[in-house]
Parts: structure tokens; C-alpha cells; sequence
């Protein structure tokens, strides 16, 4: 993650000091708390974060969108959004089998939304989307065997796009 910080030029982060794949078992008040104050420090106007169901189902997607929603909550600026990551339908349409054959989705899919309920719909290219890529594979134990399957250009088009949806016009999972 400090490489791909590095690439994208980003000289100021946070790190929670959570283990990888652990998330779900920490304590969620000291992250929540922690989130909470970097959100009241910074006075956001837009805040990013993964869906509910994490967008891929990975649990610690699941925990870091729990958290970061209830900080958000407790600290967000009057005027301030919350995005949750989506699958717009369009894309899911080009990449599904891919996704299907890699095994992108743990336990569940997301459902693809239309493009007109989507608050941010992004779609890199030339330099931005380079710059990206190489952010993305400076990760290679996240990224290398994706690189290796879908080939350099297969994954550039693959990541290419971004999207996302008012996080409070989403429904949390199971209802709740």
C-alpha cells in the first residue's frame, strides 16, 4: 500500500494498524472512534468506501464499510456525501464471465445498478488511468495473478472505470 501511496503521490494517510484479513476481529469502537476523528480533522466534503456487502463479499471490506459508515455518521460535515463502491450494469455486463472465472465475488454478486442511479461514474484513460495501474500492481500480492490472467491490457480496461452510489439511498445487508 506505501508503493502504491507512493505512485499516486499521496504524502499524507492513516494507518488503523489492522491485520490484513483481521479487520472483522478488531474492536470496532477504536476504529470507528479513529475514523471519527480524521473525519472531524479533515471536514470532507465527499467520503469513499466500499458497500455493505463489501462489493466483493470480502469481510474486511464489510468491516471497513461499517466502520467508516457510523463515523461518518457521528463526524461528517452537514454538506458532506458518503459514496459506497458499485457495480454499474453496463460494466458487469462486459466483465462477468471474467469476474465468474476468477472468482472476484466470495459468497454473493452485487447487483448492478443503472448508470443513472450511479453519483460518480468514472471511466480513466491516458495518463490517469496509467498512473492508476501502475498504483494497482505496485500491490502485486493483489494484483500480480490478475495481471498474469486478463494481460496488462486485459486488466487496464478491466479497472478502468469507478463507480458509486449515495452510501444512505443503499439498503444494508440483511435489511438492517
Amino acid at each position: 500500500m506505501a508503493r502504491s501511496l507512493a505512485v499516486l503521490g499521496v504524502t499524507e494517510h492513516h494507518w488503523l494498524d489492522r491485520p490484513d484479513g483481521g479487520c472483522a476481529d478488531a474492536d470496532p469502537e477504536a476504529a470507528i472512534d479513529r475514523l471519527a476523528e480524521l473525519i472531524d480533522q479533515v471536514r470532507p466534503d465527499t467520503v469513499l468506501t466500499f458497500a455493505p456487502d463489501g462489493l466483493t463479499g470480502h469481510p474486511d471490506h464489510r468491516t471497513v464499510s461499517a466502520w467508516t459508515t457510523t463515523a461518518f455518521r457521528r463526524a461528517a460535515p452537514a454538506q458532506a456525501r458518503l459514496l459506497y463502491t458499485a457495480v454499474e450494469r453496463g460494466w458487469a455486463d462486459r466483465w462477468w464471465a471474467v469476474n465468474e472465472r476468477l472468482g472476484v465475488y466470495l459468497d454473493m454478486q452485487p447487483d448492478p445498478v443503472p448508470s443513472d442511479q450511479l453519483a460518480v461514474d468514472l471511466t480513466l484513460t491516458g495518463t490517469a488511468l496509467d498512473r492508476k495501474v501502475q498504483a494497482l500492481r505496485a500491490q502485486t500480492t493483489q494484483t500480480a495473478g490478475l495481471v498474469a490472467e486478463l494481460g496488462l491490457t486485459g486488466y487496464t480496461e478491466w479497472v478502468a472505470s469507478e463507480f458509486f452510489v449515495p452510501a444512505f439511498s443503499v439498503a444494508a445487508p440483511n435489511g438492517s
